[in-house]
């Protein structure tokens, strides 16, 4: 049996300290050697897993890895499981009285349990500018889906998988073995390994609510000496009764901008195509010319705006390129909601991982609309489309963050992809269906299609705002209707002519001239000029 260096504080640990996150380092003679994860529950106590730290020759284990305040300290094993791959490390030289670690059961129900952890994989190895190689962190906030991994007695917590997982054959969540899980302020096990077979997404939780009753009385009372903690299920905090605004603000602030806060021409960063330049005369003319309101498309979509002030809502506006959906959608919400509401893009790292990062973490809250211009960029990529599609129809039907409003655009051709199911050959196997969520999820949307062109009855109701702005004027008297696509397409043609290779642009240059060939005959025609 052994004791902590020192009586712990009274005061409980208030959820994932990163400052107590520890990376391990672990030799083992002739071999490459191992990293893992560990946390630091106690004065001089790291907690891991076993298995990183079987047969070591020597252990370092780091806090503050890579920054200013790191801490590199010497460890010995002070106990270990290998049965159960748990592992206690006495950590020379680390003196911080730390504040106890709280530890949760999870009761066996129909739950799903908001979790994070904090450790170093290897698909976080990066190169500096210097050459030198490190890991960085990597922060994974997912859920337990509490029934899971029944048999193998572990959670499965699901996270947002990483980029690659080309790692010669080896899995890219190496080294965060160990890593504890935290589900609000309780520790409810360590990352203990990835079954690839379930996906770059799941790994498996070794639950601190079993670690009791798998040892033995001595074995156990030595692991509570070690983590200075009791660890019966009885004297454990329950976690799933936790609440769910909780969970929300464990895992940060709430997403999105106010929306009344954003000037006119945010509307450009909402990938609200620039209009073509003209000459005003002197006029000073706006980022954006007046919009031209349709009643088939803007009357439905503040009709069913207005409902999401109550309700949560999916919006998907349907037409072909430069018809005008996201201009449409932008002039909606700001025309039709009240202060408190919130506008959020999910962009970076890139479009899917950031809607799956924040929805799952529970990190957007009332009063939010979800911008997802391009939708098929969230919705048809094969490693994360079907899981965005999942988490969204599960905000749709969350009545705690009720209401919100996702609102989308798609071409025609990415509506049908995304919304055909395949057929089924008689006597064959049931097709793959790649875009079964996607479907279910685009099933609950109010669709609006918007049409190529401005009626003719709409461009006379619009004649002086048609009047007032020369890029209108211009639009209105070449476009055949189809003002959208001029005002937004043209810049974007002559981007791609500028910049073209010159093969294209000598093909180019051979329309233009067969183009000022025909128009020069018809007037030759119309003139009757010989």
């Amino acid at each position: 049996m052994f004791l902590t260096s020192a009586e712990p504080s009274h005061e409980s640990a208030a959820g994932l300290d990163p400052s107590r996150v520890a990376e391990v380092i672990v030799s083992c003679g002739d071999e490459a050697g191992r990293r893992g994860s560990g946390y630091l529950v106690a004065m001089g106590r790291v907690l891991k897993a076993a298995h990183v730290v079987n047969d070591a020759r020597s252990i370092q284990v780091r806090f503050d890895a890579d920054q200013p305040t790191e801490q590199t300290h010497l460890a010995e094993v002070a106990w270990a499981d290998t049965q159960v791959d748990i592992a206690v490390l006495s950590v020379l030289g680390e003196q911080r009285r730390v504040s106890w670690s709280d530890f949760g059961r999870v009761i066996e129900r129909d739950a799903v349990l908001r979790c994070s952890a904090m450790g170093f994989p290897v698909f976080k190895m990066r190169r500096d500018r210097d050459g030198t190689r490190y890991r960085d962190a990597c922060h994974a906030v997912g859920t337990c889906a509490v029934l899971s991994n029944r048999r193998e007695g572990t959670l499965d917590l699901r996270v947002a998988p990483p980029h690659t997982d080309s790692h010669s054959g080896h899995s890219p969540w190496e080294g965060m073995s160990g890593a504890a899980v935290f589900s609000g302020d309780s520790i409810i096990g360590i990352v203990a390994r990835h079954h690839r077979s379930d996906g770059p997404d799941h790994l498996a939780v070794l639950r601190a609510d079993r670690w009791h009753e798998q040892l033995s009385a001595a074995e156990a009372r030595r692991l509570e000496d070690g983590i200075g903690t009791p660890l019966h299920p009885a004297r454990l905090t329950d976690v799933w009764c936790q609440p769910h605004a909780v969970a929300r603000q464990n895992a940060g602030a709430v997403l999105g901008q106010p929306l009344h806060a954003l000037p006119h021409e945010h509307a450009l960063v909402l990938e609200v195509h620039p209009a073509i330049e003209a000459d005003g005369e002197g006029q000073a003319l706006g980022t954006l010319p007046p919009y031209l309101h349709r009643p088939g498309v803007d009357d439905q979509l503040h009709e069913v705006v207005s409902v999401a002030q109550r309700h949560s809502r999916m919006v998907m506006l349907v037409g072909g390129s430069s018809t005008g959906k996201t201009r449409a959608a932008w002039e909606a919400i700001r025309s039709c909601f009240p202060d408190g509401w919130r506008l959020w893009h999910p962009l970076t790292p890139d479009r899917p991982i950031s809607a799956l990062e924040a929805l799952r973490a529970g990190r957007v809250g009332p009063r939010t609309v979800i911008w997802l211009n391009e939708s098929q960029l969230y919705l048809s990529p094969r490693s994360h489309g079907e899981e965005v599609a999942v988490v969204l129809q599960e905000l749709l039907a969350d009545h705690e963050v009720a209401p919100v409003l996702i609102l989308g655009s798609l071409w025609p051709s990415y509506w049908r992809e995304l919304t055909a199911k395949p057929e089924a050959e008689p006597d064959q196997p049931p097709p793959d269906d790649p875009h079964a969520a996607a479907r279910a999820l685009l099933g609950q949307a109010t669709v609006i299609n918007l049409p190529d062109a401005f009626a003719e009855e709409d461009l006379l109701t619009h004649k002086r705002l048609l009047d007032s702005d020369p890029r209108l004027t211009l639009a209105a008297g070449s476009a055949g209707g189809r003002i959208t696509q001029f005002l937004a397409g043209a810049p974007e043609l002559i981007r791609r002519y500028q910049q073209a290779p010159p093969p294209a642009r000598a093909v180019a240059w051979a329309a233009m001239d067969a183009r000022r060939l025909l128009t020069f005959k018809a007037w030759c025609r119309r003139a009757d000029v010989s």
